[in-house]
């Protein structure tokens, strides 16, 4: 489940958790990236099953924010 970076205080809002998604996509392209590189079978499984972690939080975040924006 991916967890909020960073909180914020809005006006009339309060305090809301905000999602980086720029975050977890960065982190999935450079798993990816260090999977494609590595030296070693268990290296590149090592980044593959991170980039699959990382695929699985922004999953789970752009469903998350879709239902937010229905509300």
């Amino acid at each position: 489940m991916a967890r909020p970076r960073a909180e914020i205080a809005l006006p009339l809002t309060g305090s809301e958790p905000i999602l980086d998604l720029n975050y977890l996509y960065q982190r999935y392209a450079v798993s990816l990236h260090m999977a494609e590189n590595a030296a070693c079978f268990p290296s590149r499984s090592a980044h593959l099953k991170l980039a699959d972690g990382y695929a699985e939080q922004i999953a789970f975040a752009r469903v998350q924010t879709a239902a937010e924006a229905a509300r």
